[in-house]
């Protein structure tokens, strides 16, 4: 590692800083970008152990808002009325997994959440029981 560097300002810097280095490199090609995209072009460049990739990956894979937990709690509030106070934890888990599948590929249909819910499902599903959170 390179020693550091005084500026003029009395701030100390890195000519190895990671940061330096990247915003001193040349610009990325637009169309490497938009061949790979740039999870994809983050990723290889973890892979050549570049010390910004693990922080470009956190910030680009953050979701954009919070809406999908705003929307599981909303959900979950209209999931139980003010008459279910007693109702399990396994069976609110149950519900509103039901419900945030109900519609995609893991469940397309109602006859898929019937058999679930009438125990009619392979052996394989019975088995899986989620771990108990009492």
């Amino acid at each position: 590692m390179d020693p550091p560097t005084q500026t003029t300002a009395g701030n100390f810097t890195s000519t190895s800083d990671p940061l330096t280095i990247y915003l001193s490199s040349p610009i990325i090609d637009k169309a490497v970008v938009e061949k790979t995209g740039l999870l994809a072009y983050w990723q290889h460049e973890l892979n050549k152990s570049v010390p910004l990739a693990r922080m470009a990956l956190d910030v680009l894979s953050a979701p954009a808002s919070s809406v999908d937990a705003e929307r599981a709690f909303s959900g979950g509030r209209m999931a139980v009325n003010y008459r279910q106070h007693r109702m399990s934890v396994a069976t609110f888990r149950a519900k509103m997994a039901v419900g945030s599948w109900f519609g995609t590929p893991l469940l397309s249909g109602i006859d898929d959440v019937l058999e679930i819910v009438e125990g009619r499902g392979t052996d394989s599903e019975l088995a899986m029981e989620p771990e108990s959170l009492d």
